[in-house]
């Protein structure tokens, strides 16, 4: 076998450097995205969950106060209850929509757009309220800026920016919970 000439000992270092100095900027931006998805990944499985539950239980959502432990059978483990960023050690972080656990699931016309699992300031395990416990500054950094994560009743889950560039007035998280008040309101 052949021994590497100096020349192709140096052509390989360089390589190595390019590949290197290419891939670590790549790398490095998509550390920040990871507890964002994994947070996206948890309110959606807890969504499909829930709605796991409700064809079990007569189409009714699992209630506000209990929605963690009903609905523990339906997911896949215990982390998924919590959220990687933003949260106290062992704390949750997430919190189930009030007034849906009494609602037919069956028989909501716009589950695309009604909020039901969502990031929140409340950290107890079984955590309910209203969006007004959704996180203002946004608990996750995306190059656009804070986002927020919600799962909706449909069981998809999207992240909404909390502050809008170019746009001062309203952000697209003010824009959806606007639009949940008024969907809400219709539902019952």
């Amino acid at each position: 076998m052949k021994r590497p000439t100096r020349f192709e000992w140096i052509f390989l270092a360089v390589l190595i450097g390019v590949t290197y100095s290419v891939l670590y900027p790549i790398w490095k931006s998509a550390r920040p995205a990871a507890p964002r998805t994994v947070c996206l990944s948890n309110l959606k499985q807890l969504a499909l969950a829930a709605l796991m539950y409700s064809n079990d239980a007569d189409d009714r959502f699992p209630p506000a106060d209990r929605w963690m432990d009903v609905v523990e059978s339906y997911r896949t483990h215990e982390d998924v209850s919590h959220d990687v960023e933003g949260v106290p050690l062992r704390g949750f972080g997430y919190a189930f929509r009030e007034r849906l656990w009494s609602v037919d699931a069956s028989e909501l016309q716009n589950s695309n757009r009604l909020a039901l699992i969502f990031d929140s300031d409340l950290t107890d395990r079984n955590a309910h309220s209203e969006l007004w416990s959704i996180p203002q500054v946004g608990r996750h950094a995306s190059s656009d800026g804070r986002v927020d994560n919600i799962a909706f009743a449909d069981g998809h889950a999207r992240g909404f920016l909390t502050q809008s560039s170019g746009r001062p007035a309203r952000s697209p998280l003010q824009e959806m919970m606007e639009d949940n008040d008024r969907l809400i309101r219709r539902e019952r």
